[in-house]
């Protein structure tokens, strides 16, 4: 039976907690806020002041669905110093990168397609391929950071393949980036059959060592690319993101666009666009890494004191997170949340290799961030916890 379009709309499972946590918070309970990478730890007052002058400065009109053409014209340039490749303003599409993720979806498949997704993976990729009635499929990231499972897709034929296949390294919610040779016979499995690669960007920058080496060469007339300014450069409440594409799937992703919120404001993708031609931005995003690489630190260490190292899944070393183990409890998220004031994120979110873990984010306040990474060592440290740290020693 085909579902209605209600019945495959989902949330994300990280709002669900946010919200629980802060019906807590308004009973007078202290949360320690571990769920979502929200970087209220990083104030990034220079892209604040862009935002106040163009609010001041520009009226409150329509802009066009596709993006401000300036900030197209300094994407493109960014990327195309990046890529090393020229990149044209028209393969560039201003939107919220978790929207573009369901646009690129729609844009390059019909009902049925199959698509091949990380899992654990970012939620929203689960949650669009069910919202567009796709044939999900998924590959272990655990597995390929770990360099486990390289070679298991060398079978696909053009008859039998999927029309997609979803990368996100460094990847959320591992908190890893790997080499990007593990992941070298999944691009060459997906250019031999002519399968579209979505590669998701967000943390692109925010790998803290020198481990994931060259990307891999695509094609790129197969290839979509999606960033994010929520992360890098922590605003995530103005939800700007930008995707690169061949200029047939930005115009499907522009008109998804103009169908559905017309288009973004105006004066805050001018600001942006003023931001990112700054120095400032640069130096934002560097010490941002510096900062980061400290949290990791803390927690590494805190876990390493406890006898907990064996509970990180992969030791994080990008992005904001870090999954943690809980085996033989799929409800620990909730739990912890209730009995400990811990918000995390449940693993079961991501995919069906991590439902037995949690996924913490170490965005927040340093502060907040080091006595919820105190707290939760605490707990991981009691029963049923203590038994898997036990057997890991032994």
């Amino acid at each position: 039976m085909t579902k209605s379009w209600a019945d495959r709309i989902h949330a994300q499972p990280m709002f669900e907690i946010l919200d629980n946590a802060r019906r807590m918070e308004s009973l007078g309970v202290d949360v320690k806020h571990l769920e979502i990478g929200d970087t209220e730890g990083f104030d990034n007052r220079v892209l604040r002041e862009h935002v106040v002058a163009r609010a001041r400065s520009e009226r409150f009109g329509y802009s066009p669905s596709g993006g401000e053409p300036r900030l197209r014209e300094i994407v493109a340039d960014i990327l195309a110093r990046e890529l090393g490749r020229g990149v044209d303003r028209d393969e560039i599409a201003i939107a919220p990168a978790n929207f573009l993720i369901l646009q690129a979806m729609a844009a390059v498949t019909h009902t049925q397609s199959q698509i091949l997704i990380p899992d654990p993976g970012f939620p929203t990729y689960r949650l669009a391929t069910d919202f567009l009635g796709l044939d999900a499929k998924s590959y272990d990231t655990v597995h390929m950071h770990l360099s486990l499972d390289r070679d298991s897709h060398r079978e696909w034929t053009e008859d039998d393949c999927p029309s997609m296949v979803v990368i996100n390294n460094p990847n959320n919610p591992l908190g890893h980036g790997a080499p990007w040779m593990h992941y070298q016979g999944l691009v060459e499995a997906a250019r031999r059959t002519r399968s579209w690669l979505l590669f998701d960007e967000t943390y692109a920058n925010l790998c803290y060592d020198q481990s994931m080496g060259d990307a891999p060469g695509v094609d790129e007339d197969r290839c979509i690319r999606i960033y994010s300014v929520s992360k890098e450069h922590a605003a995530p409440g103005l939800r700007m993101g930008y995707a690169l594409a061949p200029m047939d799937v930005i115009d499907t992703i522009n008109r998804f666009t103009s169908l559905t919120v017309s288009c973004l404001p105006s004066f805050l993708q001018l600001a942006v666009a003023d931001y990112l031609e700054s120095d400032q931005s640069k130096a934002f995003v560097i010490e941002l890494r510096e900062n980061m690489i400290d949290r990791f630190r803390y927690l590494e260490e805190c876990f390493d004191a406890n006898g907990l190292s064996s509970s990180l899944i992969i030791r994080p070393n990008a992005g904001f997170y870090a999954m943690i183990r809980t085996p033989g409890e799929v409800t620990a998220a909730e739990t912890m949340l209730v009995a400990d004031g811990i918000a995390t994120c449940p693993g079961a979110g991501f995919g069906l290799n991590s439902t037995e873990s949690v996924r913490i984010s170490l965005a927040g306040r340093l502060d907040a961030v080091r006595e919820g990474i105190d707290r939760l060592a605490d707990v991981l440290a009691r029963q049923p916890y203590s038994n898997f740290r036990e057997e890991s020693r032994s």
